[in-house]
């Protein structure tokens, strides 16, 4: 996650991928980051239930993001 601060032109990418982390407090992180880089953390976890159903982490995601 450091690496987002470092290198600000992979930081979408990377707070991206870690909003399917398993630790909640990882992810409540690139949730808020996500939205201040613009991004739509919902919307991202509503897009990877419709390819996968059964992720429970984008689940969880969804239940915390709205």
């Amino acid at each position: 996650m450091i690496a987002a601060d470092a290198f600000p032109e992979t930081a979408r990418e990377l707070w991206r991928s870690a909003l399917l982390e398993s630790s909640s407090s990882l992810r409540e992180l690139a949730q808020m980051r996500s939205a201040k880089l613009g991004d739509d953390p919902a919307e991202f976890y509503r897009k990877a239930l419709g390819t996968n159903p059964k992720c429970s982490l984008a689940l969880n995601g969804l239940s915390e993001t709205g």
